[in-house]
């Protein structure tokens, strides 16, 4: 199965449950294990506000 950026909960769907996996690990630091590289949406290798923005974009546009 080929990774979806930004599926970072892994149900083959970019939508609100990947962007609270990516704030809950980036932001409030819960301790969530982001096991893929699926979060780093904007590929620069860093997982950060940029990458919500971006998923929040692609979830509007599709």
């Amino acid at each position: 199965m080929d990774t979806i950026l930004g599926d970072c909960n892994q149900d083959s769907q970019q939508n609100i449950l990947d962007i609270l996996y990516i704030i809950n690990n980036c932001i409030l630091s819960t301790g969530a294990n982001l096991d893929c590289d699926c979060s780093d949406v904007n590929m620069d290798g860093a997982n950060n506000i940029l990458d919500i923005v971006m998923l929040v974009q692609i979830i509007l546009e599709d």
